[in-house]
């Protein structure tokens, strides 16, 4: 709301590469530009709507790094991402597209990381599919 139509949304063009092949393109637009393209939600991004890259992350990188001692990179908060969306209740398969993974195991057995509170929650849940049985 504060940019109003001066925010920078991405769309995908389809577009054809030197060998003959389709390939896509992601366009910053401003929101005010009307556009027919497809519109892509990227995840990071600035207050402006502007693509973030991994170049203006990698100060922060390196603090965490050498600082806290992580071995931390950009890259990780994909895993942060699809490990916070699965413990808040998110669907498997929404994190896995939002991921782009074609396979679920590559979402499951890679991405997402056992919480203590996923672990709380199995307990619980475990606790009430008993005391219901007994009940």
């Amino acid at each position: 709301m504060k940019y109003s139509e001066f925010y920078t949304i991405h769309v995908l063009k389809k577009e054809i590469d030197e060998k003959g092949n389709d390939m896509f393109r992601i366009i910053p637009l401003q929101k005010c530009v009307n556009s027919s393209l497809p519109r892509v939600n990227l995840i990071c991004i600035a207050e402006n709507g502007e693509y973030t890259s991994t170049d203006s992350f990698k100060y922060c990188s390196r603090i965490i790094h050498k600082e806290l001692l992580l071995a931390f990179d950009y890259h990780s908060l994909r895993h942060t991402h699809a490990t916070l969306l699965i413990e808040s209740g998110a669907d498997i398969k929404d994190v896995q597209e939002r991921l782009g993974h074609t396979n679920i195991q590559t979402t499951l057995q890679t991405y997402v990381h056992d919480t203590d509170t996923m672990k709380a929650r199995s307990v619980e849940l475990f606790e009430q599919a008993v005391n219901q049985k007994t009940s």
